[in-house]
């Protein structure tokens, strides 16, 4: 004999002269012997804690149907479904957060694709790459994550998207904004959850994609299109690059005028500078190898798209009022 009523449910029992029969269970097969329910009864010494409101509704509900059978039975009946349905909710939030971007490409389809207009491991600068395809599902859903950007502070599972970057590092993007673009293309720009100061830009025109990824603590991180359907994420070494020179004399005296005029500029006509941003309309011309290298048209326009989202988001973490419109 075991009671699966609440303190709260017991009092309100009293109140209004209601039976308790129905508020215990002689039949062994009613009680919670396995699964979640040695668990749920070790809340509150065998009582389920539930809130008071949701606790009486379902006191309402089944002491409805008394008539028709045990009310004990439709307890519960409708504990299970409840638990069942918050289990439902937890498990497809899980899902979201744990959709992977990229899927592995056995050696042998690597080894078969033929004449791909850029060789795997080719890039200047790498420090490790790996070949991966893109479920197209990803990018084209308006559903999925990168088309569904909210603020990161609300922590929505539609906007995450984890990024399979390489099996020792395997990091979730929150998805903050996407710049949609004309006939389908569009830029997602977001961060990787718990790495403050990380950047991540992904432009997609299609199946295709190009994106770089900026992690404190790791190497630059970026994806370029193959052809035939394949990726490749390349971290590069960044001990390979020149490093930025040191300000010449001539330079250093430019700069040092510069100051000296930005701190003699009233704070009024420098706040008026500041809210207006120049708009530069640009055009790309490409020639037929570096669209061929890209891997075809969708390639060579996502990398176009990304270079002006690169400086553009440049532009705004320099406080710099620019901003680049590709025409």
């Amino acid at each position: 004999m075991r009671t699966y009523l609440t303190r709260n449910s017991r009092d309100w029992l009293r109140q209004k002269n209601r039976p308790q029969v129905f508020a215990t269970a002689a039949d062994p097969s009613m009680e919670f012997s396995a699964g979640i329910g040695p668990a749920l009864k070790g809340w509150g010494a065998g009582r389920f804690w539930v809130f008071p409101w949701v606790d009486q509704a379902m006191q309402h509900f089944c002491h409805g149907r008394h008539n028709k059978g045990s009310t004990s039975s439709c307890l519960f009946e409708v504990w299970q479904r409840v638990i069942v349905f918050v289990l439902l909710i937890f498990l497809s939030e899980t899902a979201c957060a744990q959709e992977s971007l990229f899927e592995d490409v056995p050696l042998k389809a690597i080894l078969s694709a033929k004449r791909l207009p850029s060789s795997p491991g080719a890039e200047e600068g790498a420090r490790r790459s790996r070949v991966v395809r893109i479920d197209p599902s990803r990018l084209r859903d308006p559903k999925a994550a990168l088309q569904q950007p909210s603020p990161t502070f609300q922590k929505r599972s539609a906007s995450r998207l984890r990024l399979n970057l390489f099996p020792d590092l395997n990091t979730v993007l929150h998805v903050e904004r996407t710049e949609f673009l004309p006939e389908g293309r569009y830029v997602a720009h977001g961060v990787v959850e718990g790495a403050p100061g990380s950047l991540v830009l992904i432009s997609a025109d299609g199946d295709v994609l190009a994106a770089t990824i900026s992690i404190p603590g790791q190497e630059a991180i970026k994806v370029r299109y193959l052809g035939q359907g394949l990726h490749e994420v390349v971290q590069l070494d960044s001990s390979q690059f020149r490093p930025c020179n040191p300000l010449t004399p001539e330079l250093s005296m430019i700069s040092d005028s510069a100051k000296s005029k930005a701190d003699l500029t009233p704070k009024s006509q420098a706040s008026g500078a500041a809210a207006a941003t120049s708009v530069l309309d640009i055009m790309v011309v490409y020639t037929s190898a570096a669209k061929t290298g890209a891997g075809g048209d969708a390639g060579i326009r996502s990398l176009i798209n990304l270079a002006v989202a690169e400086a553009n988001d440049t532009y705004v973490r320099s406080l710099v009022a620019a901003e680049l419109h590709l025409v």
